[in-house]
Parts: C-alpha cells; sequence; structure tokens
C-alpha cells in the first residue's frame, strides 16, 4: 500500500509474530500492519476463517499486545518495540492448523457448535470439548505476570465481575432487604453475582446441581440454595418470600428457565438475563406481573466500540478487586489446561 504524501516521516519498529514491521508515528498497529501487507490479523472462533482491519466484526483486530490478550489494535497507537501475536492459531499465524476445523461435516454441529447433538450434557468427553473450544477461542493462554512476577486478575474472572456487576447493581439495582435468585449460582459468572448481593444488603438464593454446589454457594454467603434436581425452585423461592415472590431474579441458564422464572416473580420485579431474551410465557407472566427484563451482554462495549462503557467497565473490574482486597469477595477459577 502507497502512503499519502503528507504521512508523518518519523518511523519506529515493533513485532508481528516476531517480524519486524515498520510504522510511521502516528499509525495505530492495525494501520501499519495493513500499510505492510499484512490483512489477516485474527481467526474466527469457531471455522478460523481469516478476519482483519476492516471488518464487520471487532474481534477481527483483536490481538495479543506484549503479554496481554485482546487488545484492539485498530484503537492502539503503534509504539517502538511492541510485541504483538496473533490469538486463536496454533502452532503459529502461517500456518494454522486449527483451520481444520473447516472439516468437521455440519451434520454434527446442527444443535451447535458449543453443544453439538453426538455431546450430550454431562457425558465424559465434554470437559475434553470444551478445553478445545477455550484453545480455538483463544482463551486458554491467560495474561503474562507483570515485572513482579504477579499474574494480572484471570480472563475468565475478571470477564464475570462486569456481567454480575452491570446485572445486579446497574440494571436490576438491587437494594437491601430484597430476595435475589441467581441461576447455576456455582457457575463462573454466578458465583461472583452471588457475592455482590450481600454488600447491598439483599438476602440471596441459588439453583444449583448437587450438594457440594449448595454448601459451596452458602459459603459464599446464600442464604437459600435449592437443588434443582430434587426440588422445584419457583415453589422453593414462592415459600422463602412467603408467597410474594422474587424481587429480582439473575438468568444464567436460557430461555426455558427464564420463562419459568417469571412464574417465581414479585409484580414489579427486575430479571435480568445473560442469555437473552425469548417470549413470555403462554399465560402471559411478565406481562401481567409487570416485570422489568434487561438484558445484559458484557461483550457490546467492545463490538460497538463505545469507549466509555469499556472505561466504566474497567472501574467495574477496579471495584471488584477491591473488594478481594479487604476479603469481601473471591474469586474461583478452575484452570482447564489443553494438555
Amino acid at each position: 500500500m502507497e502512503r499519502l504524501g503528507h504521512a508523518n516521516p518519523a518511523r519506529l519498529s515493533f513485532r508481528w509474530e516476531g517480524q519486524p514491521v515498520e510504522a510511521r508515528e502516528g499509525d495505530s498497529v492495525a494501520g501499519a500492519l495493513y500499510a505492510n501487507g499484512i490483512r489477516t490479523l485474527a481467526r474466527s472462533r469457531k471455522f478460523h476463517r481469516p478476519r482483519g482491519l476492516p471488518g464487520a466484526y471487532v474481534d477481527g483486530v483483536l490481538a495479543r499486545v506484549d503479554g496481554i490478550p485482546n487488545v484492539r489494535l485498530d484503537a492502539l497507537p503503534a509504539r517502538e518495540g511492541l510485541e504483538v501475536r496473533a490469538r486463536k492459531v496454533w502452532p503459529n499465524h502461517g500456518l494454522d492448523l486449527l483451520r481444520l476445523a473447516r472439516l468437521i461435516p455440519r451434520r454434527l454441529l446442527r444443535v451447535g457448535f458449543e453443544h453439538p447433538s453426538w455431546l450430550p450434557s454431562g457425558t465424559p468427553l465434554v470437559e475434553p470439548w470444551e478445553r478445545a473450544l477455550c484453545f480455538m477461542a483463544g482463551g486458554a493462554e491467560p495474561p503474562d505476570a507483570d515485572d513482579r512476577g504477579t499474574p494480572p486478575c484471570p480472563a475468565r474472572g475478571c470477564r464475570s465481575m462486569p456481567s454480575s456487576w452491570e446485572a445486579l447493581y446497574d440494571r436490576a439495582n438491587v437494594q437491601a432487604g430484597e430476595h435475589v435468585l441467581i441461576h447455576a449460582g456455582a457457575g463462573g459468572t454466578s458465583h461472583v453475582a452471588v457475592q455482590l448481593a450481600r454488600p447491598r444488603g439483599a438476602r440471596g438464593a441459588a439453583t444449583v446441581r448437587d450438594a457440594a454446589k449448595a454448601a459451596f454457594v452458602q459459603n459464599l454467603g446464600v442464604e437459600l440454595p435449592i437443588r434443582y434436581r430434587d426440588e422445584d425452585f419457583v415453589a422453593a423461592t414462592k415459600a422463602w418470600t412467603n408467597g410474594r415472590g422474587l424481587d429480582v431474579a439473575l438468568d444464567n441458564l436460557g430461555a426455558k428457565a427464564l420463562r419459568r422464572t417469571f412464574g417465581a416473580m414479585a409484580p414489579y420485579g427486575r430479571v435480568a438475563t445473560l442469555m437473552g431474551t425469548p417470549g413470555d410465557t403462554d399465560e402471559a407472566t411478565a406481562y401481567i406481573r409487570n416485570l422489568t427484563i434487561h438484558n445484559v451482554m458484557m461483550l457490546t462495549p467492545m463490538w460497538l466500540g463505545l469507549r466509555p462503557r469499556l472505561a466504566a467497565q474497567a472501574r467495574i473490574v477496579a471495584s471488584c478487586l477491591d473488594l478481594m482486597a479487604r476479603g469481601k469477595l473471591e474469586l474461583r477459577v478452575i484452570a482447564m489446561p489443553f494438555a
């Protein structure tokens, strides 16, 4: 690509995949790569199709910069000595063997890539499959340690903080004395949410699968663990609230559980969902009870380039880290190595 005549003559150099790349002062990293003929900066999550600048997906300009994953190259000024590497490739950007995922017959993926029809939930192959998906999606390699040898907040854990905080505090506005239900309370995002209800003075319930997870969420401050395999969560929460219903619920399961949750809510209750909003029940429960339903999608600021919202999410993470430092929030992260 030929540069315009008035381009800044001052030159600098950074490294892309270990190779030096020349840039001009004022270039973004993505712009400098484009000027050097490097068009493919990333791969799609599932079938590893090429993405880059320009493109319809912000994911096409995300890369690992100086050990930090998921940095937007189109918003990062080129600086001398930056070390930039592609995500979601193996063994390297030039020879990405993960592209072989395109050979998987589509008939095997009719139900979805993450939960295909041939792999029912709870079978022994689920965990290896999820580890493979984590690797293919660029989530298997955590950020590098800092100069003191201290690794930054785990990516999976930090991701759960904005989702939980936005759902309970910014959207549902949980208040003292309110009854709050968190679905899948022992999960990655939900186990943070059950703890965030407590500083506001709210009373927490959580659905869990078994006795071990019930004990886990109770240790995090949950008042009412509900083992959904053994009891109906709607009936359990109705009894817990003396028939009044829930003030707030956080859905992390999907349409079926969310529609049933409508029946557990008090009139004018607030429901936050991380899974998208389905239609109402056949009985129009959400409509009749005048429920407020909030969609919470943590990636929206990144997808749409909403920098003030991104800055707000950074402040949320900082607030959660402060709670952790004061012993008021625990973050449980399960390591899932690829090999």
